[in-house]
C-alpha cells in the first residue's frame, strides 16, 4: 500500500508511506527557497516521487493533513491532485489528528499519551488522545480560542518577530531574562482550567487585539525578561496540564507534536518532571502533518481489513532527495567552480582535518533531512571547543547575537556531557550539561547551561560519525559542533546549486559537496 500524504498551508509538503513505512518526506520550501512555503506542494510531490522510483499511477491513496480550506484552494487542490491522480481517493485527516498519528504512529510504542499543541488548526489549538494498541482515543481538548500556542504567537509577535515562524527565537531570548520581572503581568494573559483540562484565554482578545494589549501592558519590561516571563507561563501550563491527565490515564509514555513541541526547553522539563519516555516527531509542526495525514489513512485501511497497526519507530529522517555525482559536477560547471574542486576518495577524513585545523566545514551528503534541523547531511560544522566561535558563527548565518548552537555527540559519549542523558538521535529535546561540556565543548551551551543534541549510536551515519571518531582520536572530543547549511531566513540548502551559493555568501571557509572540496 502506496500513500502519498501531503500538507499545503503553511510549511506545505509531502511524504509517501509504503507499507506503513515513511520511505520520503520533504518540505516545499527546499525546492522554492521560500521559507515555510504555503500553498499545493508541486515540487516536493514530483521530487519525493523521483528519488523513490514510483510512478504517479503507483498511489493507491492521497492522504490530506488538515480538514478547513477556503473555497477557492479547496477547489484548486481537489483539481490538481485529480490531474496528477485521476482515480485515488482523496481523504482529508483532521489538523490535529494528523498532528497526533505523525507522533504516535512513529514512536514504536503500542500505548503512549498523545500530546498536540500548537496555535490553531481545525478549530482546536490542542489535543490529549490515548494512543493504545494502534488506535488514537480523544480524550481531551482546547479549543482555537483558548490556544496556548497562539498566545506564544502573540508574544513572539510583540518583540518584532514573525508570529508561526520565529517562536524559537523567543525560547532563545528567555535564558536571557528575568521572568520574575512581568510573570505575573504575563499570568493572567492564559491559564489552565484543571476541570476540563483545557486551556484558557483570559485576555479576551486573539490576533492583532491581543497584541496591542500585551503591548499596552507590557510596555515598560525589557524584551528578554518578556520572553523570560512567556517562557516560564508555557512550561508551567503544559506541565500542569500533563500532571492533571496522569492522574487520570495510567500511561506512562508521552508523545508530542505540534508547532509547541518544538519547544526543547519546554520538552526537557516534561522528560525531567513528568516522564522520562518522551518522544517528539521530528517535524513537529504543520511541515510534518503529509507523514502524519498518510500514517493515519494507511492505520484506517489496515484496521478496517482487520490487521496490526501497532506504532514503528521512526528509524531516521533522511528522507529527502540525494544528488549523484554528476548532478554535483553539473553544479559546480554552472558556477564555473569545477576547476576549483579538488576530489578526495575520502572526503570524511578530509572534512576532519579541516575541523582540527580550525576551519569552518560545509557537509553536503547523501539524502537531505526532512525537518528543521540539519543532521549531518546538510550540516556546516566546526570544533566546539571555542565559545568565540558563537558569535562568529551567528555573524556568519545574519542570525541574532543570542541564538545558541547545537552538538553531535557520539553516543557511548553521552553521559559525559549530559545530565540524565538519553538517546536524542533528532534534536527535539534540551538537556543541562555537565562541568565536563562546560569545560570542554562550550560553544555548544547555552547561556542556561543547556544545549540540544543530536547522539549517534555506532552503526549509525557511519560516515558522518566517522568525522566525529577521528576528531575524538585526535583530540579526545567526542563531539561536533553541527549548525543548519542555510543563512538565517532561508530554507535549508537541499541541492548542489543551494550549497555552492551558501557558500560564496561566506557561511563556511570549506564545502564538501560529495566527494568535492571547495576552499575558500
Amino acid at each position: 500500500m502506496i500513500i502519498l500524504g501531503i500538507c499545503d498551508g503553511h510549511d506545505a509538503g509531502a511524504a509517501i508511506v509504503k507499507d506503513g513505512v515513511v520511505i520520503a518526506a520533504a518540505s516545499e520550501e527546499r525546492f522554492t527557497r521560500v521559507k515555510h512555503q504555503r500553498g499545493i506542494p508541486k515540487n516536493a510531490i514530483n521530487e519525493l516521487l523521483r528519488c523513490t522510483g514510483l510512478s504517479f499511477g503507483d498511489v493507491d491513496y492521497i492522504a490530506i493533513g488538515g480538514v478547513f480550506r477556503r473555497f477557492t484552494r479547496a477547489s484548486q487542490l481537489e483539481k490538481y491532485l485529480l490531474k496528477l491522480f485521476p482515480g485515488i481517493p482523496q481523504i482529508y485527516v483532521d489538523h490535529h489528528l494528523a498532528h497526533a498519528a505523525s507522533a504516535y504512529r512513529t514512536c514504536g510504542w503500542s500505548d503512549a499519551l498523545v500530546v498536540t499543541i500548537d496555535a490553531a488548526g481545525d478549530g482546536l489549538s490542542a489535543t490529549v488522545s490515548l494512543g493504545r494498541r494502534g488506535e488514537i482515543i480523544p480524550l481531551y481538548q482546547s479549543n482555537a480560542y483558548n490556544s496556548v500556542g497562539d498566545f506564544f504567537a502573540n508574544i513572539t509577535e510583540l518583540l518584532g518577530f514573525r508570529p508561526m515562524a520565529d517562536e524559537a527565537k523567543v525560547a532563545c531570548m528567555a535564558a536571557h531574562g528575568d521572568p520574575s520581572k512581568c510573570y505575573g503581568i504575563v499570568s493572567e494573559f492564559i491559564d489552565l482550567d484543571v476541570k476540563s483540562l483545557s486551556f484558557r484565554n483570559k485576555l479576551g482578545a486573539v490576533g492583532a487585539e491581543a497584541v496591542k494589549l500585551m503591548k499596552e501592558k507590557l510596555k515598560e519590561v525589557s524584551s528578554f525578561d518578556i520572553a523570560a516571563a512567556a517562557q516560564k507561563r508555557l512550561e508551567e501550563l503544559v506541565l500542569n496540564l500533563l500532571k492533571k491527565v496522569l492522574e487520570e490515564v495510567d500511561v506512562k509514555k508521552i508523545v508530542f507534536a505540534g508547532g509547541i513541541a518544538a519547544n526543547v526547553h519546554l520538552n526537557m522539563r516534561i522528560r525531567e518532571e513528568i516522564s522520562k519516555d518522551l518522544y517528539v516527531f521530528p517535524h513537529m509542526g504543520d511541515g510534518g502533518l503529509c507523514v502524519g495525514a498518510a500514517l493515519e489513512v494507511w492505520a484506517r485501511m489496515r484496521l478496517i481489513d482487520g490487521k496490526d497497526t501497532k506504532p514503528r519507530p521512526l528509524e531516521h529522517v533522511y528522507l529527502g532527495p540525494e544528488y549523484d555525482d554528476e548532478g554535483i559536477k553539473e553544479a559546480l560547471r554552472k558556477y564555473r567552480m569545477e576547476d576549483k574542486a579538488e576530489y578526495y576518495d575520502d572526503i570524511n577524513e578530509a572534512i576532519a582535518d579541516l575541523l582540527l585545523k580550525g576551519y569552518i566545514v560545509g557537509r553536503f551528503s547523501g539524502r537531505m533531512e526532512f525537518g528543521p534541523r540539519a543532521l549531518g547531511n546538510r550540516s556546516v560544522l566546526s570544533l566546539p571547543s571555542e565559545k568565540k566561535l558563537v558569535g562568529e558563527l551567528n555573524k556568519r548565518k545574519r542570525r541574532p547575537w543570542w541564538q545558541p548552537f547545537a552538538p553531535t555527540i557520539l553516543y557511548e559519549r553521552v553521559n559525559e556531557y549530559l545530565v540524565d542523558a538519553c538517546y536524542a538521535p533528532f534534536m527535539t529535546i534540551a538537556f543541562r550539561v555537565t562541568e565536563k561540556a562546560l569545560e570542554e565543548i562550550p560553544a555548544v551551551v547555552h547561556v542556561d547551561r543547556t544545549t540540544r543534541p543530536q547522539t549517534i549510536k555506532r552503526g549509525e551515519c557511519q560516515e558522518y560519525r566517522r568525522i566525529i571518531e577521528i576528531i575524538e582520536k585526535e583530540t579526545g572530543m567526542g563531539a561536533i559542533l553541527n549548525t543548519s547549511m542555510n543563512i538565517h531566513g532561508e530554507p535549508i540548502v537541499c541541492s548542489p546549486l543551494d550549497a555552492i551559493k551558501t557558500f560564496k555568501e561566506g557561511l563556511m571557509d570549506c564545502l564538501a559537496i560529495g566527494k568535492y572540496l571547495l576552499r575558500k
